[in-house]
């Protein structure tokens, strides 16, 4: 290492922690199975339980999902989801739509202001959820 360079050993969580204080608006895809460690960097803000929105949103570490954790002056959180067969089937479409039905229903309970979801050409989902 040069006499210029610094080395920080942080984690990626204590890493998002600093981000997260530092900038209002921001989005970075997350491992699913870290969705835990990453709501307990938020911590409490306004409505925002991090035990609360994990035990609501805690399933999606076992869906086919991505995960997208960040800031839109408050927390957000983007969860996109493929349709099986791109939504060509009735199967896939009632499937899909079960699976939006109670992401939405546990993001409510998880006490969120606001919960869109997107269907982008019937391949995939976009749910965002926001809390004030």
């Amino acid at each position: 290492m040069s006499k210029s360079e610094v080395s920080i050993n942080v984690s990626k969580e204590e890493l998002f922690k600093a981000f997260f204080e530092s900038n209002l608006t921001f989005r970075v895809e997350i491992d699913k199975s870290d969705l835990w460690e990453y709501l307990k960097q938020i911590g409490e803000y306004n409505q925002f339980n991090p035990k609360k929105v994990y035990n609501n949103l805690g399933f999606l570490k076992n869906e086919d999902i991505r995960i997208e954790i960040g800031r839109e002056y408050s927390p957000v959180i983007y969860i996109t989801s493929y349709s099986k067969n791109g939504g060509l089937t009735r199967k896939s479409i009632d499937g899909d739509e079960k699976f939006i039905k109670k992401l939405e229903q546990k993001a409510r309970k998880a006490l969120a202001d606001e919960i869109n979801t997107e269907n982008i050409k019937g391949i995939k989902f976009v749910t965002r959820i926001w809390f004030d």
